[in-house]
């Protein structure tokens, strides 16, 4: 807003400058009718006289059409102005719609991102849930296949039938559960999908939005670009009008040698007035662009203590988090280590009358699935230690990579600050440089041509005051100033 605020000044300033020179044409017409009739009136006296009232009139003329032609030009700026304040008005609206949508977009984006790390949560406990429902299902097919396998001569006589078939309902409620337990992990993984796709959907409209933020900001760089230079030609057009207005001072002197300086003079003080005009914009270009730059600093070394505050909370949950599954595993092991503590003395079956022969046969399937439980347990666990091991040497990889991060910005924030300092410190003293040559020059001024050639700076020896006669009239016309009129 800041922008267009200084075009409406601008355009302002170049209407008002319209005015008074449409003012100073209405003076100029009016000077011309004047001089014709005094023109014509004046026929009658000597060729001496007329001579210079004919070159004043086409000066006069020729000042006419500069003036119009410096008016057009003017109205054309501000035409042009007033598109380019519409236009940037219409670009700010857009900047402000594209900032709105991100910020929607990327509060959808976090909640996303929540709602997907909870459900994979949950989805890694009912899978664990799931395999280990699933080991025990296996085991218990298996112990049931082994004994299906058996010639029935071997199996003993009396065997309870009753415990058959409650071990085949215990197996078809076990198969339900986990036909369910599929259809559940199934259903998960369609949701985990979908949001996945909403997500990269989410991330590919945050970087469409991103590129149109870059390509408005591109756009009204430009804009301002424009601004700066059309407001570097009207303070040249400023200047060549002040200078036309000082123009008219010429036709009152003759020529007498301190008419020719004072001529001298003023281009002079025209030039120097003009140079420091261009200095003063390039001294706030300047500023300016200073200002934005440590704004800029400043907002990146404030970014980037954030990011280190939000690393800070990450790591405290993270922490937590593995402590809250340290505390877990230690239960589980705690649990493991009860249930290896309990006789195995499974009494699957009551048997009274067998042989020998039956007997042995029973004990030997009972020992051989004992075996082979014993000897998954054994390979489960060292795979478990294998994998505890490898994740363990990958998290303390992760930490020490997430360390060395932090230690990096941290370093880089620090020399951005003292960059920052350095910067200041510079600006400081060029700054104290500028006011000590702007001194300098001061005392070292000499003497300058006014209306009474004085020594206005403090020259110790020069202490008259010099008188300037009166200007010689010379058989010209003297034309009055715009503002006698």
């Amino acid at each position: 807003m800041s922008y267009i605020i200084l075009i409406y000044a601008a355009v302002g300033t170049v209407y008002c400058m319209s005015c008074l020179a449409y003012k100073r044409l209405n003076r100029l017409d009016k000077m011309n009718g004047n001089l014709s009739q005094n023109n014509e009136s004046s026929v009658s006296t000597p060729s001496n006289h007329t001579r210079p009232s004919v070159t004043t009139i086409d000066t006069l003329k020729q000042e006419l059409y500069q003036t119009q032609l410096q008016l057009k030009t003017k109205i054309a700026y501000i035409s042009e102005l007033q598109n380019d304040v519409e236009q940037l008005q219409i670009v700010e609206d857009d900047n402000i719609k594209l900032k709105s949508e991100i910020s929607t977009k990327e509060s959808d984006l976090r909640q996303w991102t929540v709602k997907y790390s909870n459900l994979e949560f949950k989805l890694l406990d009912q899978q664990k849930d799931h395999l280990l429902q699933i080991d025990s299902l296996n085991e218990q097919l298996s112990v049931l296949k082994h004994l299906k396998d058996k010639p029935k001569e071997d199996l003993p006589v009396n065997l309870n039938e009753s415990i058959i078939t409650e071990l085949k309902t215990e197996l078809d409620e076990k198969k339900e559960k986990y036909e369910e337990m599929q259809n559940m992990i199934n259903n998960q993984e369609i949701i985990i999908m979908e949001l996945e796709h909403s997500k990269s959907r989410a991330i590919e409209e945050l970087e469409e939005l991103k590129i149109k933020v870059g390509f408005k900001t591109d756009q009204l760089n430009e804009w301002k670009q424009k601004y700066e230079t059309l407001q570097e030609e009207c303070e040249m057009l400023r200047l060549q009008l002040n200078s036309i207005n000082n123009l008219n001072d010429h036709n009152k002197r003759g020529n007498s040698l301190f008419a020719e300086v004072d001529d001298k003079r003023q281009a002079l003080t025209a030039e120097l007035e003009m140079k420091r005009e261009k200095y003063e914009t390039l001294k706030k270009c300047l500023s300016k662009a200073n200002h934005e730059n440590n704004q800029m600093k400043m907002e990146m070394m404030r970014l980037e203590k954030q990011l280190l505050e939000t690393e800070r909370n990450d790591d405290l949950e993270k922490s937590t988090l593995i402590q809250s599954y340290k505390n877990r595993i230690s239960d589980l092991e705690a649990k493991i280590r009860e249930l290896d503590k309990r006789p195995e003395t499974p009494q699957v079956l009551k048997i009274d009358n067998l042989s020998n022969d039956g007997m042995n046969v029973v004990l030997q399937i009972v020992s051989d699935v004992r075996k082979e439980k014993k000897a998954l347990e054994e390979e489960m666990n060292r795979r478990s230690v294998r994998d505890m091991e490898a994740r363990q040497q990958c998290f303390k990889g992760e930490c020490e990579i997430r360390q060395l991060k932090k230690e990096m910005r941290r370093d880089k924030l620090q020399l951005k600050e003292l960059e920052q300092q350095i910067s200041v410190l510079k600006s400081k003293l060029s700054t104290s440089k500028e006011n000590i040559d702007e001194d300098k020059r001061i005392a070292t001024k000499g003497v300058r041509f006014h209306n009474n050639c004085k020594n206005e700076d403090g020259g110790p020896s020069m202490k008259l005051v010099k008188k300037i006669p009166q200007q010689a009239v010379l058989n010209t016309i003297v034309c009055p100033k715009f503002e006698e009129l």
